[in-house]
């Protein structure tokens, strides 16, 4: 969600000035609206119509030049009329009907005279979120009701048999808790035996709604032949055909499982957020399937960049030609293997010769306003003494990290530029010591 800046006194004194010459010419456009029905020829007339095409009264309209602006609320008929001359005009809705969702469109009017059509959206159309997965095929319809109790689609992955699949889950607002408690602790005190303690406390706060497995057509058709049955498909069960799609059969399980350590009230939200299952597979669509890549691409040289390190200090593309070797490490402040490498790095990043130097992509900091994300990527790095540069991605950056499948992702840059070897996927220290030994002393 992107939140405007607050303005200049300045510009706010402008904004005053123009909402009070549209109050001034607020009446007369009112009594213009209701004559239109009296046989207005050369008015720009603004239709105001629902999804069904139905008029929407009551909605207040804005028709502006670029010296003045009027307004006018829509008749029975949905229509709002503006008596100007063939002119340049833009339109408005300032206010929806009662019932209808707030439209932040600017709409530009016929050149002459003539009738512009606005179509807003009810209210009802809101409470149904539309989430897209072109990674599978599928469309799901949400009530918000549901989200909003704990509902939520997961990425595209692969299932444990195999299959590229989605998911739906039940998320408690336990497991919120317990989640936060893992970021907040210690990196160097979270053993593996405590990961594997909160990972199963994980498992008993969170449920399975719904999975979705896809299985190409041809091998659909050589299960029985096989002895394969559906519920060697899905990880769970029951499992049944749901459609086919793009050369896919989708196989769907909606398992009924016990309600593990969620309390009552989190009991009764998933319970109702299984038995919605029914209705989201009603409504249920379907798209070409566009499988998402599980390699990691990243061209062949770092894109021109001007970019700002987590101190405010300008940096480009330039920093390559100051070393033989540079290694790049990308991370993210969720990633736990990142962080536990992070010390490591620091140490390794002040032993480095003068031709190579080591620098660090904060990965999921949006851009520099993004304050939160950038304070607690301050406070990791402070706390693993990792004194080297890290980066925060601009648009260039940002672009190329879309070829980075996983955090931490290191790649190594030479002086050109040009990326050299392959990227290693997962927190690996010897191995990338390993490549710049082999590479600056082949």
């Amino acid at each position: 969600m992107t939140f405007n800046k607050l303005q200049s006194k300045t510009h706010r004194a402008g904004r005053v000035l123009i909402v009070t010459l549209c109050m001034m010419l607020f009446l007369p456009a009112l009594s213009i609206a209701a004559h239109a029905d009296e046989g207005t020829t050369d008015a720009y007339i603004v239709q105001v119509i629902n999804k069904n095409g139905e008029p929407v009264s009551g909605a207040m309209v804005q028709f502006c030049s670029d010296t003045e602006c009027m307004m006018g609320k829509t008749d029975e008929n949905g229509e709002a009329a503006f008596d100007k001359e063939a002119g340049s005009y833009t339109v408005h809705i300032l206010k929806p009907a009662e019932g209808y969702l707030k439209d932040e469109t600017e709409y530009s009017a016929p050149d002459t005279p003539g009738l512009i059509t606005i179509v807003l959206r009810s209210d009802e159309t809101e409470t149904v979120q539309t989430i897209d997965v072109p990674e599978r095929g599928i469309s799901f319809a949400i009530s918000r009701e549901y989200l909003d109790r704990g509902l939520e689609a997961e990425y595209p992955n692969e299932n444990v048999n195999g299959y590229p699949n989605i998911s739906l889950y039940y998320y408690s607002q336990s497991f919120y808790r317990l989640y936060d408690e893992i970021l907040d602790m210690d990196p160097a005190e979270l053993t593996h035996e405590l990961e594997e303690e909160y990972i199963q406390k994980l498992w008993a706060t969170s449920r399975c709604l719904m999975e979705i497995c896809l299985i190409s057509e041809e091998e659909y058709e050589a299960l029985p032949e096989n002895g394969e049955k559906l519920e060697n498909i899905c990880y769970y069960s029951p499992a049944e055909y749901l459609a086919t799609n793009d050369g896919y059969v989708y196989i769907v399980s909606v398992p009924n499982l016990d309600d593990g350590d969620l309390t009552e009230e989190e009991a009764a939200d998933y319970h109702a957020c299984r038995d919605y299952m029914d209705t989201v597979l009603e409504n249920l669509s379907f798209m070409p399937i566009d499988f998402e890549s599980y390699d990691t691409e990243l061209g062949d040289r770092m894109p021109p960049f001007a970019a700002q390190d987590l101190n405010g200090n300008e940096v480009n593309e330039t920093l390559f030609a100051d070393h033989e070797l540079t290694v790049v490490n990308v991370w993210g402040t969720f990633c736990g293997p990142c962080i536990g490498e992070m010390p490591e790095l620091g140490e390794w990043a002040r032993s480095m010769d003068h031709r190579t130097a080591l620098i660090g992509i904060v990965g999921d900091v949006t851009d520099v306003s993004d304050e939160e994300t950038i304070a607690l990527a301050r406070e990791i790095v402070q706390d693993a003494n990792a004194g080297f540069v890290n980066l925060i991605p601009d648009d260039s950056i940002a672009s190329f990290l879309d070829g980075i499948i996983a955090y931490p992702t290191t790649f190594f840059v030479d002086s050109t530029g040009a990326i050299v070897g392959e990227p290693i996927v997962g927190a690996d220290v010897d191995g990338y010591k390993a490549f710049v030994e082999d590479y600056l002393n082949p």
